[in-house]
């Protein structure tokens, strides 16, 4: 058996989550998402549009097997994976 690790922004919106065994959803605060794309330079109404069409991150938690969370430092983050990945029955 083989473990594969895809990334996909809008797995939920894509309705594609039937195609994997396990999601892990990495999320953010609302807040600090809004930060994240105002540093990019993005103006309000697009991140409202980015926002708004998006599924709520609550609904996104709630389908996941796993939550990532990335407000915090990246070794917090990076301890996360850490954590879901020994967790995993996969033979080296």
């Amino acid at each position: 058996e083989r473990l594969a690790v895809t990334v996909i922004p809008l797995l939920f919106e894509t309705k594609a989550e039937s195609s994997f065994d396990k999601i892990a959803c990495v999320v953010c605060s609302p807040e600090l998402q809004r930060e994240r794309l105002r540093a990019r330079e993005w103006s309000d109404d697009q991140i409202s549009n980015r926002i708004s069409a998006q599924m709520a991150v609550g609904e996104k938690i709630k389908r996941a097997d796993h939550v990532i969370w990335t407000d915090g430092t990246i070794e917090a983050h990076a301890a996360q994976w850490d954590d879901l990945v020994s967790s995993w029955d996969v033979v080296d």
